[in-house]
């Protein structure tokens, strides 16, 4: 059995990259934002991996967090609904993520949606999680 993750998260990256413009082209992050990063951006962030039964193959549920994270003065919602609605033009039911040449992603589906409120007046950040789920398979 090989680790799903190690493919599926670099996946993530190269179709995001570049690709989520809301008041500039956002940066990703797999899994930790340099302390000096002020702007908005993209984490990739918590993932988890469930092996599935499966007849003479391994299947795996995997999970992946996308946290956008709009900052800024005059942003809010609309900036982040914004971007997590081209977050979700890029990752969906019908555009599952290509993880090969060990694994085939089966099927993709949003586990869950929040989004969170500045803490106050100052913080002006605003964010929407989007939790993944895929079922993977592993074809060699």
């Amino acid at each position: 059995m090989k680790y799903p993750l190690k493919y599926l998260i670099p996946a993530y990256y190269t179709i995001l990259n570049g690709q989520i413009n809301s008041g500039g082209v956002l940066p990703v992050y797999d899994g930790e934002v340099p302390p000096t990063v002020q702007a908005s951006y993209i984490l990739i962030g918590d993932r988890t991996s469930n092996q599935m039964e499966g007849k003479g193959t391994y299947n795996t549920e995997c999970t992946v967090l996308i946290d956008i994270v709009i900052k800024g003065q005059s942003m809010g919602y609309k900036v982040a609904d914004e971007a997590a609605n081209q977050v979700l033009a890029l990752v969906n039911s019908a555009a599952n993520p290509s993880i090969g040449p060990y694994f085939q992603c089966v099927t993709t589906s949003i586990s869950s949606i929040n989004t969170l409120p500045g803490i106050n007046k100052t913080d002006n950040t605003f964010r929407v999680l989007i939790r993944f789920r895929h079922i993977i398979k592993q074809i060699s």
